[in-house]
């Protein structure tokens, strides 16, 4: 049976040409910092004049960073990839503020647009944090059973070393089981900073050599997945609060009201 591979996989011999093709397709924007401090500089300014009106400003400090390529971004105390994908969060947060302070400063002149025009925001804006939500489960459920899977199949040892980088600067790494030579990448520096030396050790699946499995690499998932269960159901429990808090004084003012019923029959 052909075993589906979601996880990075290791390979003889790495096309860099494809490697460098995906770095140049992925380059974005750089802002400068000017350009931030020169923004927030002009919401101060206007915050004091009409404050409404600095909010689109707000938001377009959001955006900025969410189209901003350069710099580093960290995700749960890890440095990934400074991606698109990333960088979505920020750069809807940017978008829906902007769109509250047009709302804002609309509703200085028009009342009932402005409300109308907030609804329809307020609408968009619970249905993509509700999809991105449920995307990000969905995968990170796939990636932790497809890490666990991967973890059961690699039952043989074997060293691992610091080989090359790659022309973007990231680590590559090697290993060799019966005479032949496997490489693997490290984009977020997680299996750097597990290496102490040449004698590291990699668990590989001895029926197709090319898959590995490294805790450092694949590990986090599983844990992600649990924070971001944990988070989910605290969120649900604090917007259901003031449900279940009106259900439980209902159950504790009708328990009085039993009791004091009872207590009139024996008085």
């Amino acid at each position: 049976m052909k075993k589906i591979n979601i996880l990075p996989m290791a390979e003889k011999e790495i096309d860099f040409s494809k490697l460098m093709a995906q770095v140049r397709k992925e380059s974005g924007i750089a802002v400068p910092m000017l350009v931030y401090f020169i923004l927030f500089a002009v919401i101060f300014v206007i915050g004091l004049i009409k404050p409404l009106l600095s909010l689109p400003l707000i938001g377009i400090l959001f955006i900025l960073p969410g189209i901003d390529s350069s710099g580093t971004i960290y995700q749960n105390g890890r440095e990934v990839k400074n991606n698109a994908r990333n960088r979505l969060p920020l750069l809807l947060l940017g978008i829906f503020v902007t769109l509250f302070g047009i709302c804002g400063s609309i509703s200085m002149y028009d009342k009932s647009i402005a409300g109308f025009a907030a609804k329809i925001v307020l609408a968009l804006m619970i249905v993509t944090i509700a999809s991105i939500i449920i995307v990000r489960l969905i995968n990170l459920i796939v990636l932790s059973a497809a890490a666990a899977n991967r973890k059961n199949s690699c039952t043989c040892p074997v060293p691992y070393e610091h080989d090359d980088y790659a022309p973007d600067g990231t680590n590559i790494y090697k290993y060799y089981y019966e005479g032949e030579c496997y490489h693997f990448m490290d984009h977020d520096g997680s299996v750097f900073a597990e290496s102490t030396g040449l004698d590291n050790t990699i668990m590989i699946d001895p029926d197709s050599p090319e898959r590995y499995y490294l805790k450092s690499k694949f590990g986090h998932y599983g844990k992600s997945l649990r924070k971001l269960i944990k988070k989910l159901i605290i969120f649900i429990v604090l917007i259901t609060s003031p449900l279940w808090i009106f259900m439980i004084l209902k159950y504790i003012l009708d328990l009085d009201a039993h009791l004091e019923y009872i207590l009139d029959l024996f008085s």
